[in-house]
């Protein structure tokens, strides 16, 4: 074994239990090829338009507004709402950092 590979088993060895897990996810976005390329893409220089901002609100109301009806349509339906957790078609919902900030201009 390297020497370099050697060093990080031993760092990792002396790592406290609670702090593998960030470990772990940080090595497999190392290894994932797609993590690797989104990290290493060039910036987007294009400006923003005028259009991207209006179509990024409309594209704000028509998911607020969406979320709306979800709401009111879990009140009505308690039921339903529960097997909306289990459905194998459920998505989980994107973080706020993947939401682009078009508005800061």
């Amino acid at each position: 074994m390297s020497d370099t590979r050697q060093h990080v088993h031993e760092l990792i060895d002396r790592q406290p239990s609670f702090q593998l897990t960030a470990v772990a996810g940080l090595l497999e976005a190392m290894l994932d090829p797609v993590t690797w390329a989104v990290a290493n893409a060039p910036q987007d220089d294009e400006p923003v338009t005028d259009e991207d901002v209006r179509r990024f609100r409309e594209g704000q109301a028509w998911f607020a507004h969406r979320a709306a009806e979800a709401f009111r349509w879990r009140k009505s339906s308690p039921n339903a709402a529960s097997s909306l957790k289990t459905s194998p078609y459920r998505r989980k919902a994107p973080s706020n950092s993947a939401v682009p900030d078009l508005l800061a201009r």
